[in-house]
């Protein structure tokens, strides 16, 4: 009886894993058709910016194109692996 009841929980939690891991490659697709149909370059896309550092009040709306948030990330990319390939700059008289 207790064998049965522990192969039932342990059935139970593989087939809980099998959706979990299932489901968000079906939720992809269906954002990825999404967004295959509306990936138009111009289309104007609002975020809303954090405010300050140490302040709760100042977020404000910034508005681009997809294009323009693009290539702002792929720039913010490219610095990032600029920086890291510079390295941290030494301190001399240690």
């Amino acid at each position: 009886m207790r064998a049965s009841a522990v192969r039932m929980i342990v059935i139970a939690g593989l087939l809980a894993v099998g959706v979990a891991y299932g489901a968000p490659a079906r939720a992809d697709e269906a954002q990825q058709a999404a967004a295959s149909e509306t990936d138009d370059a111009n289309t104007v896309i609002c975020k809303n910016e954090a405010p300050a550092t140490g302040s709760r009040l100042g977020t404000r709306r910034v508005c681009h194109t997809k294009a323009q948030w693009d290539q702002m990330r792929q720039d913010a990319r490219e610095a990032v692996e600029q920086q890291q390939l510079r390295g941290l700059p030494t301190t001399s008289g240690n």
